[in-house]
């Protein structure tokens, strides 16, 4: 069996926050989780069955998430990630706000709160059927998906895990700005043609038409359209 194919299913990434027995703050990065219900709001969402967060779920019964986007702070997923919070506060020099005395992102796309109502014991992990009972948007930026942190942020992740100094990630938009310019153009407003001639179009002939549609020039306007590659 080729577990690759397995890789390409489409997760978000996220940080899950909860209380423990003994009230502190705790939660971990998770990445299986999605909507499943709308009447009401329902998401259902899997976590290891060794993990400190999933006793602690188990225990609370409640929970909130907060969705990253491609911009997260690799550190701030190595801290949730790659640690436990048997071990370490996570929550402690984060920058987050309560909902309902559960900690959530300040800094993320959006957050909720869920109640659990049902839970599914499978080999490795715990299924759990929530309950939306609160969300708040935050702001507008690209979500962080599975795929673009396995091949951006895991292994600046790691290297901030071990002190190590890391460069900014490289988020789509990012990349995006960086690579499409546009320049303003005369395009045909019947057929979408695009005149790219040598001769500037304002000096070719009054019978001129376009080379796809063959209408005159005067459907033609100036737009905003990609540069050429090498423009």
């Amino acid at each position: 069996m080729d577990t690759n194919a397995l890789s390409k299913i489409s997760h978000g990434i996220y940080i899950v926050g909860v209380k423990d027995e003994n009230n502190r703050l705790c939660g971990c990065i998770v990445d299986a989780l999605m909507q499943v219900t709308a009447t009401p709001f329902g998401i259902a969402l899997c976590t290891n069955k060794k993990s400190y967060t999933t006793a602690c779920i188990k225990n609370a019964r409640e929970f909130t998430v907060s969705i990253l986007g491609e911009d997260a702070d690799p550190k701030l997923i190595a801290r949730f990630g790659l640690n436990s919070s048997r071990d370490i506060d996570k929550w402690q020099d984060v920058d987050y706000k309560l909902i309902d005395d559960l900690p959530v992102l300040t800094d993320c796309l959006g957050s909720f709160k869920v109640k659990v109502f049902h839970e599914l014991e499978l080999s490795t992990h715990i299924l759990w059927n929530c309950e939306v009972l609160d969300a708040v948007d935050g702001k507008d930026k690209t979500p962080m998906t599975y795929d673009f942190y396995r091949n951006n942020v895991s292994s600046l992740a790691r290297k901030a895990q071990k002190g190590e100094e890391i460069e900014p990630v490289k988020t789509q938009e990012a990349n995006n700005t960086q690579e499409e310019k546009f320049e303003l153009k005369w395009v045909c407003g019947v057929c979408g043609h695009v005149y790219d001639g040598e001769i500037p179009f304002e000096d070719l002939p009054g019978d001129w038409v376009c080379p796809d549609c063959f209408c005159g020039k005067e459907v033609f306007s100036q737009m905003k359209v990609k540069a050429s590659k090498g423009n």
